[in-house]
């Protein structure tokens, strides 16, 4: 007993040991966690005045020497000079990690050798008639992190629109400083801040991961079977994406009620809804 197997829908395609036989899903049968994967149903609403989501600040989600950020954000107008409205992170002042529109980019920032360093997209590249346009209003947004290179990818491929892709420091082993204030990770506000730093939008399925995610793992996790894009099973190895072991955070935002949402890796990091975050059914595609 103690078989660990992951269950999507009514077919297991993930991967444990059971004398020897491979079986795919999470199921944990001695009294342990089962998790049932489906495609996602809800998201979160964000007013952009003062809610957000408290996920704590376990040394899990905080990782060091490497790290991915995932999540998947909608807003109304993609064309709108604002000030910075955070996604995911605990960055603040001399510390952390973040992902955040503002003055129509998107940026991501990591506190790393004393210094703070950024990567962003290019200039107004999300409205209509530009490379990053998209009817639905959804985008996936990813940064990783591997002791030397900090990385950000839109829609599943490396930033390539004008913007700064990737800053490398040179050399191997460099690690993020998460000490000043050991902050909590919050998803859709600046920690400790609020206000203009609130998201206006809609968040869904942010996630982190100990390891930097590589290009095909990133890009198999935006775009599904050759054309299907939609968020994916991240407890599943599949194809490309074979991370599912280094999965230490994933808040999906299905329970559609209530004052909280479960960390779906199975961790533990349940994030508490703060000053009335809602749920809405219009997910990502």
């Amino acid at each position: 007993m103690g078989t660990t197997s992951k269950i999507i829908g009514a077919l297991a395609t993930a991967i444990d040991k059971v004398s020897g036989t491979a079986i795919s899903g999470l199921a944990n049968i001695m009294g342990q966690i089962i998790s049932l994967y489906s495609d996602s149903a809800y998201v979160g609403e964000f007013d952009g005045t003062d809610d957000y989501v408290d996920c704590g600040n376990d040394s899990s989600i905080r990782p060091t020497a490497a790290l991915t950020y995932n999540s998947w954000v909608w807003r109304a107008d993609w064309n709108d000079n604002v000030d910075p409205q955070v996604i995911m992170g605990n960055f603040r002042a001399a510390s952390g990690v973040k992902t955040r529109w503002k003055n129509k980019r998107i940026q991501g920032f990591a506190r790393v050798d004393g210094a703070n360093r950024q990567v962003q997209s290019g200039y107004n590249k999300f409205k209509s008639g530009k490379p990053y346009y998209r009817a639905s209003g959804w985008h996936m947004i990813s940064m990783t992190w591997d002791g030397r290179y900090l990385k950000l990818y839109i829609d599943g491929a490396l930033e390539s629109e004008g913007g700064i892709p990737t800053v490398d420091l040179g050399s191997s082993g460099n690690v993020i400083d998460y000490s000043t204030g050991n902050y909590d990770i919050n998803i859709g506000t600046q920690v400790g801040i609020g206000g203009s730093t609130c998201y206006d939008g809609r968040i869904d399925e942010c996630a982190i991961w100990d390891v930097a995610l590589d290009a095909d793992a990133i890009a198999e996790l935006w775009d599904q079977d050759g054309g299907t894009v939609k968020p994916s099973n991240l407890n599943a190895d599949k194809d490309n994406y074979d991370n599912s072991g280094d999965l230490n955070g994933w808040w999906r935002f299905e329970e559609n009620t209530g004052t909280s949402i479960a960390d779906s890796s199975g961790n533990g990091n349940t994030g508490t809804l703060t000053n009335g975050v809602t749920f809405n059914s219009d997910t990502p595609d």
